[in-house]
């Protein structure tokens, strides 16, 4: 992201091996853990099922 707004990922991607999410262009993905996306963009973990 451009700017660092804030962002929430429900709490049960934190029991996942890796996510996917966009790389910023069409086609470009990245994988990673979830503790790695989280300190990248500073993410929180809540539960978004609700």
């Amino acid at each position: 992201m451009k700017k660092l707004f804030p962002t929430f990922i429900d709490a049960k991607a934190r029991t996942l091996d890796t996510i996917i999410v966009s790389g910023g262009n069409i086609g470009v993905q990245i994988e990673l853990e979830p503790e790695s996306l989280e300190r990248v963009v500073k993410a929180r973990y809540v539960d978004l099922s609700k």
